[in-house]
């Protein structure tokens, strides 16, 4: 197919007044840190460009999809990353390995949660500890700690929703990366954060306790009230009385 017909079929979807809602709630959400260049909303719905994602997985060639994450039209950026989600779930380790690698190469152009929230944990996440994968010359936690250092809060982000799928059996390999990133800014680094933190706490409360016993002072105080949700009783009290929450 065609990408300037596969393009007009995504404008056919626009719809102006949600467009302008998510416009204004992306620069309201993403101006702590964020870093990076505003987008162009047609206000598809997500479930929209799922299904038109997946009637064309087969049909876009690598260029075909940069140049979709290069656009400047977040629908455009969505759809190739479901379908770069979709090539690495159904392909061999030699594809998911390819697919892993363009992401991470194309990884500034994710600057949107839903952008980062599918490639994070469904390409970068599924891939980094997978037994399958080549080893990486300096290691996933030393990757996760490259891209929480980085320069945007999407990138930031992209960290820490990379470690979730490890963080839920084996936290301590993410909590260098997450205790980097307990002081900044940005909210779609914050909400990341909860959402880490969560994930340890429902299944390994000690993991979770012994990681903000040391950070705890450092959350923001919203962050720190979603970490301790699933916490027993008398530690979720402990923090709630020492933060004042």
């Amino acid at each position: 197919m065609r990408l300037s017909a596969l393009r007009q079929e995504l404008e056919n979807l626009q719809d102006p007044d949600r467009a302008e809602a998510l416009a204004s709630f992306h620069a309201s959400a993403a101006g702590a840190g964020a870093g990076a260049p505003p987008l162009r909303f047609l206000g598809a719905d997500v479930a929209q460009v799922r299904r038109l994602a997946r009637a064309h997985v087969g049909d876009l060639k690598p260029e075909s999809l940069r140049q979709l994450l290069s656009s400047p039209t977040l629908e455009e950026r969505l759809l190739a990353a479901f379908v770069l989600v979709k090539r690495f779930q159904g392909g061999d380790a030699a594809e998911r390995e390819a697919v892993f690698q363009e992401v991470l190469a194309l990884r500034a152009r994710l600057n949107h949660w839903d952008l980062v929230d599918l490639c994070g944990e469904h390409v970068l996440g599924a891939w980094l500890w997978a037994p399958d994968a080549p080893p990486l010359p300096r290691g996933p936690a030393k990757l996760l700690l490259e891209l929480a250092s980085g320069p945007t809060a999407w990138e930031r982000r992209l960290a820490l929703v990379a470690a979730i799928p490890r963080a839920r059996t084996r936290p301590d390999d993410c909590f260098e990366a997450a205790a980097l990133l307990c002081p900044d800014p940005g909210e779609p680094v914050q909400q990341a954060l909860s959402w880490l933190l969560r994930e340890v706490s429902k299944r390994l409360p000690d993991a979770a306790d012994r990681f903000l016993q040391v950070h705890y002072l450092e959350l923001p105080k919203q962050t720190l009230r979603a970490a301790i949700e699933k916490l027993p009783d008398d530690r979720r009290a402990f923090y709630l009385r020492a933060r004042m929450l």
